[in-house]
């Protein structure tokens, strides 16, 4: 039992094993042999011997004896556990038939549900009885009541049962994440894991295992840094308390971390601790094959460890099984063969590629489970996309198109503007139920296909790991109602989806964006502009210039997505700086910037050169890098120039040669120039700036303002600098803290200033159209009539999943209630900016570099964007 609790299950099921045998020689029937059998059950199922695992559990609970209600109690765990066996192996089926017995045995045992010494236990199974049943038929929200109920009810006797009230409180997290409440999720678990640290201590195994239910949920969310943390100290921790390694707890964790690893493209990493996992388990077959064998992220990592040969041997196995389980033409088939194309094409393979590429990725489009479902899934999507057009690049530059019968550049393009949408859709995450609130019959179809999407990723987990079970082991039946399930579940979310496109196409065109085509795109351009489209690949930047007429311009720079990085981060050193004074300001990087104008723009210049504006696309390490400040052409500049950055003065920088404007994908682009025009009589502006997040700040606005802002230098030590987000706990961006609230964030004077000036500028009206200090509220922007204003400008702290406690979405940071009143958070987030009305040609968002942490805020930008676009 000791091993049991420590997951130790080789352990386990030797001394488990030998005690069954003891016990069967015995002539009576004692409580500790149900313990055994339902014991030695979970072992078995652990260790992948479901079915005599389930038959272990199933002979405890029919042991026939007049009980009493400890013994009561234990026949009732052995029903919960005896559920969860069968859930586990997807006989939904089978947990309501053993849900109606636990209950027909409650019954006849006259057993009575109140709360106490002798009845918790018998109502605490009933309660986990109906959880596990409801959560099964996926009525999600009723079991999660049931949980809470069972929470609540041990609260008062986690003590005496610290194990069972911790796995309660797992449950009813891990209940909030299948329903996509991760925010919740989050600080569900995190409650748990202080009473873990409480009831068991910081280092026991009780405790290590919660931290890596956290960090799954961070997983999630894409926090990714924050979860190799965690998942880090799970696995300290789990060491240190004494869990052999060739446990699930242990080889689950290192698994989990490297996923993460993969995640974040840290392949060389994420293989050592494959490797080290799959050492450990190389005495447990199960196991190997359910977290290595039918895991993408392993495959893809062998892929980019140049360990091809080996990922394509277990890429086909897995190939034929899926092919035979679900068919060629579903989404599990379809990715597992588009990794065999990027398998086939490390290997040189080139026809045998383009053929899983061109065969899988349709079917990939179709499905759009891999861009809306985990965090993971959307990352190999990328890197399989890419994968793809750097297939399609061999095959234009070697002049191959006919051969292979395709416009590889026109293709390449098309694919560059999925990834684009699915880098943006990726911060928009779930928002769109959010935008669909308002209307009711919109709303309904929006959950139900949401349910739908979650029920058939849960369904798809299970499937996965009874088919990872040797073949003696599977349960054909399950396996075959799994399928169908699927099957059924697919087509009705297909209808879902077909039924929203045709009655809410706006809704439909924001969540699920269509890739352009660069005719298309081509047509809704006008004289004198050209569109630039910039995709960087890991290996190679990909440019598309596409002029108001005339031919398309498809260019491949041999510079891949880390150089690219590196030279903006350099160049940002001088965008972005943190000074005390002016002359602490490092020079621009002139030579890095005219190398990347050399390496992206140069190679198309007879496109550009009559050009008057560039529509630029360009998402990654380029998204936190205005393109302006790049020098058509290197000249000496004069260091003799004595006035402050004068020596700038005659750069031929590009935006003397043309205006530019960024869109975060194509699809965006041709949305917006089919809008219809604007009601020309509008008024002019709406401003909201420099809001209070503390009493402290509104009571400082108040004093002498020179005395304010040498306080307020004294204690940022220098200059403001919009593009540092500074709070009393230090930056933001330093990654040094791990908490932080929206009363700790700097007030921000000068936009003020910022709001008034361009008020001045389109002469709106100072005392009705400008919302400065406690007027720049949350309330007043969600309630005021933002339709009837041609320019609404923002100008305050951006904010970025994970930059506040429980800020699980983008969001702009307005007066703290703690100075309005107002019931609200004072966080403008993207779900509620979803459900703003506007009519407006421009919304500025003048707010602090959310590019400034290595990039981390560039899709949660777009994601601000396109959810103004959105809004009108």
């Amino acid at each position: 039992m000791a091993a049991l609790q420590l997951f130790r299950f080789a352990q386990a099921l030797e001394d488990l094993n030998i005690a069954l045998d003891y016990t069967e020689r015995l002539s009576f029937l004692n409580i500790n042999k149900e313990l055994l059998l339902q014991s030695l059950g979970i072992a078995d199922i652990q260790a992948g011997n479901f079915r005599r695992g389930v038959q272990l559990i199933e002979r405890s609970v029919k042991l026939r004896r007049v009980i009493s209600t400890p013994e009561r109690d234990l026949r009732g765990r052995g029903y919960v556990k005896l559920m969860r066996a069968y859930y586990q192996i997807g006989d939904f089926e089978m947990v309501e038939k053993v849900k109606n017995r636990a209950f027909w045995m409650f019954n006849v045992s006259e057993v009575k549900m109140g709360i106490g010494a002798a009845g918790i236990g018998p109502t605490l199974q009933a309660t986990n009885i109906r959880a596990i049943s409801d959560e099964a038929r996926w009525k999600l929200a009723k079991a999660e009541k049931l949980r809470r109920v069972a929470v609540n009810m041990l609260n008062s006797f986690k003590t005496q049962w610290p194990a069972e009230y911790i796995a309660n409180r797992v449950y009813l997290a891990q209940n909030l994440a299948r329903q996509n409440r991760l925010a919740e999720a989050e600080l569900a678990i995190r409650q748990t894991l202080m009473e873990a640290v409480f009831l068991s201590g910081k280092d026991s195994a009780t405790t290590g295992n919660v931290i890596g239910h956290l960090g799954e949920i961070l997983q999630k969310q894409g926090r990714l840094k924050d979860a190799q943390k965690l998942i880090d100290a799970e696995i300290r921790i789990i060491e240190r308390s004494g869990v052999s390694p060739d446990s699930y707890l242990i080889a689950n964790a290192r698994v989990m971390h490297g996923n993460i690893l993969c995640d974040q493209q840290k392949y060389d990493a994420a293989v050592k601790k494959y490797d080290i996992a799959r050492k450990d388990l190389r005495d447990n077959q199960y196991l190997q094959d359910k977290l290595f064998i039918q895991n993408p992220n392993f495959m893809l990592t062998l892929l980019k460890t140049k360990r091809a040969e080996e990922a394509l041997k277990i890429i086909s196995t897995t190939y034929d099984t899926y092919q035979k389980i679900f068919g060629e033409n579903h989404y599990l088939t379809a990715e597992i063969r588009a990794l065999r194309g990027m398998a086939n094409a490390r290997l040189k393979h080139i026809h045998k590629a383009f053929e899983d590429f061109s065969t899988s990725i349709p079917v990939l489009f179709t499905s759009d489970l891999i861009i809306k479902g985990d965090y993971s899934a959307r990352q190999r999507f990328k890197m399989i996309i890419e994968a793809y057009i750097d297939l399609l690049a061999q095959i234009h530059k070697v002049q191959l198109d006919e051969e292979f019968k395709i416009n590889a550049a026109a293709e390449a393009f098309r694919l560059a503007d999925t990834i684009s949408n699915q880098i943006v859709q990726s911060a928009l995450g779930d928002s769109g139920a959010r935008a669909a609130a308002g209307n009711l019959e919109l709303a309904d179809l929006v959950r139900r296909e949401q349910d739908a999407r979650q029920q058939i990723n849960t369904i798809k987990s299970i499937l996965m790991n009874t088919l990872a079970a040797p073949e003696n082991q599977q349960h054909p039946t399950a396996i075959k109602n799994l399928k169908n399930k699927l099957d059924t579940l697919g087509k009705a979310r297909s209808v879902l989806m077909a039924e929203i496109k045709r009655r809410f196409p706006k809704y439909s065109e924001f969540t699920d964006p269509q890739p352009a085509r660069v005719d298309q795109a081509q047509t809704y351009l006008r004289p004198g502009e050209v569109l630039v489209s910039i995709y960087v690949s890991e290996n190679n930047t990909y440019i598309w210039a596409v002029p108001y007429r005339g031919k398309v311009k498809f260019f491949i720079a041999a510079l891949g997505r880390n150089e690219i990085r590196k030279i903006v981060d350099s160049l940002r050193n001088a965008l972005a700086p943190d000074p005390q004074t002016l002359e602490d300001i490092p020079d621009f990087d002139l030579r890095s910037a005219y190398r990347l104008y050399n390496y992206l723009l140069q190679p198309i210049k007879d496109t550009l050169k009559n050009a008057t504006d560039l529509i630029i696309i360009a998402q990654g390490p380029l998204g936190r890098l205005p393109l302006a400040i790049l020098p058509t052409s290197l000249i000496e500049i004069d260091n003799a120039e004595t006035e402050l950055f004068g020596k700038y003065r005659n750069i031929p920088w590009l935006i003397r040669q043309a205006a530019i404007t960024r869109c975060p994908t194509v699809s965006s682009f041709v949305t917006l120039r089919n809008l219809p025009k604007s009601n020309p009589d509008r008024k002019a502006f709406a401003g909201f700036g420099d809001p209070f997040f503390n009493q402290k700040q509104q009571t400082q606005e108040k004093q002498d303002q020179r005395a304010y802002k040498a306080e307020h230098a004294q204690v940022d030590g220098g200059l403001h600098v919009r593009g540092i987000r500074i709070t009393q706990s230090g930056n933001l961006d330093s990654d040094k803290i791990a908490s932080s609230h929206l009363g700790l964030l700097n007030r921000l004077p000068d936009t003020a200033d910022e709001i008034k000036s361009i008020s001045m500028t389109l002469d709106a009206d100072l005392a009705k159209d400008l919302f400065l200090g406690k007027k720049a509220s949350e309330q007043r922007v969600k309630n005021m009539d933002l339709s009837d204003r041609q320019v609404i400008a923002f100008a305050t702290h951006a904010l970025v999943p994970g930059d506040l406690d429980g800020l699980d979405q983008p969001a702009l940071a307005l007066c703290s209630p703690n100075v309005t009143g107002e019931n609200e958070d004072g966080l403008l987030t993207m779900g509620e900016i979803l459900k703003l009305k506007l009519n407006a040609d421009w919304v500025v968002l003048s707010a602090c570099n959310t590019g400034a942490a290595g990039g981390a805020g560039t899709e949660a930008v777009s994601g601000l964007g396109r959810a103004f676009f959105y809004a009108g």
